[in-house]
């Protein structure tokens, strides 16, 4: 037979590949005869970049407005969407915001390049209360939300449902967050004010084990394997507890008597930023400190951007970014109304 080289460039054009190890398959044929093989090849993430912030506003005449904020900080109209508004999050990977319905509108996903809907949950509300009553971006990819029936669930990207689990009995998951191997909910009785920490596996939502729980959960994160820090509100004040999820061992290492926790951001392992009445605090774990970076700011929603190492910020029908290390305010937008959720969008 006759062979022949075939050079032929592949350029890797994908932003939201991560760093790693990976295979590239070829194969060839003539009609008759075929071959194939494969390379392995490693490939370096592009670098980290923010697309756009999205600003989600409370529901107006029957609908839900949604303001987009570019990379240069101009803001425009994303699109307004039917339906009232109970929860919003959103997935930078596959390009996806998810707004939940209260009392009526579905769950949707909607398509952040053009503001077309990929998928919906319906809502199937019998209650009379909003019907999503949790909603969390895993780090697994899924999509957890919760209903006021009882039932936690996740849909993938392409909305096919890959998890359910049962809330406790008279009880509903109010808060969601999912870690490692578990799956943990924040649920409060159906008619009572008891409170309880639950977990689940995340592989098939078996219940693993339940504690006490003395506060209205409004923000989590990872950690450390089994250990999970969450923000919340207790008699008026805001708190941050340190809870084992394995064992339910926790410790306070910081309560905020200045008033309610309003809205938290990550900005690293170490380092949160926490919004109450009237002031912006950057709360550091290992010292369990608090510093007051700005004593003038009434903030309803926080979000940073890893990219450029911003703070981003909604006070009323503004949406703010910040300097982290001096809480100094650097540009303001205006928008249409006050900012319930403010959410960053990546290139990956």
């Amino acid at each position: 037979g006759t062979s022949f080289d075939l050079q032929r460039a592949f350029p890797v054009i994908d932003e939201g590949l991560a760093s790693g190890p990976y295979s590239l398959a070829v194969r060839a044929t003539d009609g008759d005869e075929q071959g194939s093989d494969f390379r392995s090849i490693n490939v370096s993430a592009a670098p980290l970049r923010l697309r756009a912030v999205f600003a989600v506003h409370p529901a107006q005449g029957g609908a839900v407005p949604v303001t987009r904020i570019d990379s240069v900080f101009q803001a425009a109209p994303f699109g307004t969407f039917p339906g009232d508004l109970s929860r919003a999050a959103l997935a930078s990977g596959p390009q996806l915001l998810y707004l939940a319905g209260a009392e009526n509108a579905p769950l949707r996903a909607i398509d952040l390049q053009n503001g077309s809907e990929r998928w919906s949950v319906p809502n199937q509300n019998m209650l009379g209360t909003p019907f999503f009553t949790a909603l969390d971006q895993g780090d697994d990819g899924r999509i957890y939300h919760a209903t006021n029936e009882g039932v936690i669930r996740a849909a993938n990207a392409s909305g096919v449902n890959t998890f359910t689990a049962q809330s406790l009995t008279q009880y509903r998951a109010n808060f969601l967050h999912e870690q490692d191997d578990r799956v943990v909910a924040g649920q409060v009785q159906m008619a009572g004010p008891q409170q309880r920490l639950v977990t689940y596996t995340r592989s098939g939502g078996a219940l693993l084990d339940q504690y006490v729980l003395d506060k209205d959960l409004v923000h989590a994160d990872r950690l450390a394997m089994n250990e999970v820090l969450l923000f919340g509100n207790r008699n008026g004040e805001g708190v941050v507890e340190q809870r084992n999820i394995d064992t339910g061992a926790w410790w306070e290492p910081r309560t905020f008597s200045q008033g309610e926790i309003r809205a938290v951001a990550r900005q690293d392992g170490n380092t949160w930023f926490v919004a109450l009445p009237g002031e912006l605090v950057r709360f550091t774990y290992n010292n369990a400190g608090a510093v007051t970076v700005n004593g003038g700011l009434d903030l309803d929603a926080l979000a940073y951007d890893a990219a450029n190492g911003l703070l981003w910020g909604a006070s009323g029908n503004e949406v703010l970014w910040m300097d982290p290390a001096s809480g100094a305010v650097l540009g303001s937008v205006p928008v249409q109304d006050e900012v319930l959720f403010l959410l960053p969008f990546f290139n990956r």
